[in-house]
């Protein structure tokens, strides 16, 4: 979930950013910018969960402008709420940037959980199509979010001519049919996840002396989201 922010705030963050890059339809006059913000003590030790993105719109630039912390980037991958953050990896948008590790581990975060959300968006995307001034563009998700399931089940992808809320169900049946027979792991095994915490922790960050706390604002954000 993206939580929105005011111009304000954006402008905090954006100085306080270890990493911004562009992701969606880059030959369009519209910009998406993800900006992987500076984590602090503060932060990681709150009682408020920061693992939402926040969200900015910057009508007079075309600029989309979405914040996350590093720790919450690789959260939403693992619990499969945020499936954005996993195409931003296998586009291989990540090289370069403090989280270029995770390109080592695309194939655990491959998990029961993370394809359930993917072929969650995909009938949601199709549902919504005819009903949407942008049918082309979320038929394209749809497809694109189904064939992402189907090839990591080992099935065929298809073109979008095949597509129909059907063939949607049977990916999903078939999805659910490879967990329960034990061929996919829920989530991310506890391995996986020891290594994924050694290596975050070496991404630069900030003690409350030298950056300004964040996590008010985060909190701010979240309490007075609608």
């Amino acid at each position: 979930m993206n939580i929105k922010i005011s111009k304000e705030i954006s402008e905090v963050l954006l100085h306080n950013t270890l990493d911004t890059l562009e992701f969606g339809n880059t030959s369009g006059k519209d910009r998406d910018l993800l900006h992987i913000v500076i984590p602090n003590p503060s932060m990681d030790q709150g009682m408020v969960d920061i693992n939402h993105s926040l969200f900015y719109k910057d009508v007079e630039h075309n600029v989309d402008h979405i914040y996350i912390t590093p720790r919450g980037f690789i959260n939403g991958i693992i619990t499969g709420s945020n499936t954005l953050f996993f195409e931003v990896l296998c586009d291989g948008l990540l090289e370069g940037t403090c989280l270029e590790f995770l390109e080592e581990h695309i194939a655990d975060f491959m998990t029961y959980k993370l394809m359930k959300a993917f072929i969650g968006c995909a009938g949601r995307d199709f549902k919504q199509a005819n009903k949407h001034k942008e049918k082309d563009k979320k038929l394209k998700w749809a497809l694109e979010y189904t064939n992402i399931v189907s090839r990591n089940l080992g099935l065929e992808v298809i073109c979008p001519q095949l597509l129909d809320k059907e063939y949607i169900s049977y990916i999903r049946d078939s999805l659910n049919a490879s967990y329960e027979s034990g061929d996919i792991k829920f989530s991310v095994s506890v391995g996986a996840y020891t290594e994924l915490v050694r290596k975050v922790k070496r991404v630069p960050c900030r003690d409350n002396h030298l950056c300004v706390d964040l996590s008010p604002y985060y909190y701010n954000c979240w309490s007075e989201n609608k």
